[in-house]
């Protein structure tokens, strides 16, 4: 598969693998091809495996049945093949299965399902990282590097395909319960990588997708009640009622996002699918049906960083992403917000056509480096005698830049020049006082953090290194000028109102310690600029 294979992945269980997704490709004819041979075909290979040759892993009561029922339900695919039995079921047996369906792939645009209903284990090189494996028939605990499947190998396997819509479905887990078998003396490093969170993710090639349909650790369960694996039962039920848009067709990442939450639900929230990923595009693995009319919008995120992205349209909660949400085409008010602490990620408006797929962690990044531009009016207000005796009140004009990065929103570069005037009379000149007119100009460069409160209020520090031009123009009797030029340290306060996306009002407070001297006066003088401002973002 090449570099810009589109893809899926659907993992059932603690495994996580990868899939490839994008926009549908049209069937060709290749050179010496008719264009009928050429036509796009749908392959699967299905693997359940109940009895294991070792029996420190236990017989599983639902393998072969999911396998058999997934069968079934593709039962119009072009190329099906279903291996139950233990001759067929072995390490060697499936990988000559895997490599005889990779020779039958001939063209980009083949649908490819593989699916696994097995135990998943976990094995490691010596002082090497856990690694994840499933278990064939032949599997022996005690040399998992050796006889076990790899799920590593068995993802990069799969990536080199050519076809580009390429679907694994694991139903098997490596958290040491249900349908996990783990060695006793890989019991604690299991543990402590536990302990210290969920696993960093494979890195996978542009624009393939991994979606993990529960989270490491947890159980991919077997239920009596539904005499299946609880997913591939909400899977298999997804083929008949997870068309979210409404299409006429199921793809892979619908089915997907029907059985997470469905499966959240049975298990009352014991098994936690979750799905990360970058979509490019519309999901081209059509499972169930064929696209018949316009779909229904729908706004998305299968990226990482999406775990945990509450999503409120129009001031309700339709859900958490990883996955994706149906709207009816129009505008609406979207706002993503982290589940946890409700820190805002994005905010603002946005319109939906039929058949559109919008990509909301876009939105995200758009908000996540946003640039900002101020504008307003101050004063300055010298603080010490011996600036007061130098400078009057200035007044200022204010305008700022402001850069916030992604993905911490809440930090902020910010440029700041403000251009100062203003008249006033020194008394230290000749014995008498003069008149004067002082202009200048006011440089910084800094960092700032902004906190939100509620919804449309925000408060927000920074601090900055400057620097001040200043100069002095005698009038009447004595023709003069002075200059000052002086370096600058500020810190400042601010907070505001946001009545939209595109204007913001705000009071902010600075004070400038500033290094220099004007004339014969003593330094370093120190002065207060509070000032007050108009913003304006986009």
């Amino acid at each position: 598969m090449s570099p810009y294979a589109i893809g899926a992945a659907l993992i059932l269980g603690c495994a996580t693998s990868h899939i490839s997704k994008g926009d549908a490709v049209a069937p060709f004819a290749r050179e010496g091809v008719t264009a009928a041979a050429a036509r796009p075909l749908r392959h699967a290979l299905l693997v359940g495996i109940d009895a294991f040759q070792d029996e420190r892993f236990t017989a599983l009561h639902y393998a072969s049945a999911d396998a058999l029922a997934l069968g079934g339900a593709l039962s119009d695919f072009d190329d099906l093949r279903v291996l139950v039995h233990p001759a067929e079921t072995t390490r060697s047996g499936i990988l000559a299965e895997l490599a005889a369906l990779e020779a039958r792939l001939h063209t980009p645009s083949d649908t490819v399902v593989i699916y696994f209903s097995t135990h998943g284990s976990l094995g490691r090189e010596p002082g090497g990282e856990l690694k994840r494996f499933l278990v064939a028939a032949d599997t022996r605990m005690d040399l998992m590097l050796e006889t076990g499947i790899s799920v590593d190998t068995l993802v990069r396997k799969a990536d080199r395909f050519r076809s580009r819509r390429v679907l694994l479905v694991l139903a098997a887990c490596h958290s040491g319960k249900g349908k996990s078998q783990v060695p006793d003396d890989l019991a604690h490093a299991l543990a402590m990588r536990k302990a210290g969170g969920p696993p960093p993710l494979e890195q996978v090639s542009e624009a393939v997708i991994v979606l993990t349909a529960a989270a490491f650790g947890e159980s991919a369960r077997e239920d009596e009640a539904l005499a299946h694996d609880v997913y591939t039962h909400f899977l298999l039920r997804a083929l008949d009622e997870g068309d979210r848009d409404g299409d006429g067709a199921v793809t892979a990442s619908e089915a997907h996002d029907y059985a997470r939450e469905q499966t959240y639900t049975y298990t009352g929230g014991q098994q936690r699918p979750t799905s990360e990923s970058t979509v490019l595009g519309r999901d081209p693995i059509i499972l169930r049906g064929q696209p018949t009319r316009i779909g229904r919008p729908v706004v998305y995120s299968y990226a990482p960083s999406a775990e945990g992205i509450a999503v409120l349209v129009n001031g309700v909660h339709k859900g958490t992403l990883p996955g994706g949400i149906a709207l009816q085409p129009g505008s609406y008010k979207l706002r993503l917000a982290d589940w946890h602490d409700g820190h805002v990620l994005y905010d603002g408006e946005v319109d939906v056509r039929a058949g559109e797929y919008l990509d909301i962690s876009r939105l995200v990044r758009q908000q996540g480096v946003r640039v900002a531009a101020e504008a307003g009016f101050g004063a300055m207000i010298p603080f010490s005698s011996a600036m007061r005796a130098a400078l009057p009140t200035l007044l200022l004009a204010v305008a700022r830049l402001r850069v916030r990065g992604y993905p911490h929103n809440w930090v902020r570069a910010e440029l700041q020049a403000a251009f100062m005037t203003g008249s006033g009379e020194d008394p230290n000149v000749a014995g008498t006082s003069v008149a004067f007119r002082a202009n200048g100009t006011y440089l910084a460069l800094g960092l700032g953090a902004e906190v939100p409160l509620g919804d449309r209020f925000f408060v927000g520090a920074a601090a900055a290194p400057g620097v001040m031009l200043l100069s002095r123009h005698y009038l009447g009797i004595f023709i003069g000028h002075q200059s000052l030029r002086a370096t600058t340290a500020s810190a400042s306060v601010e907070t505001g109102w946001i009545p939209s996306d595109r204007l913001r009002l705000g009071v902010r407070l600075e004070a400038i310690a500033v290094f220099g001297r004007i004339g014969g006066s003593s330094g370093p003088h120190r002065a207060l600029l509070p000032s007050a401002s108009a913003t304006f973002s986009f």
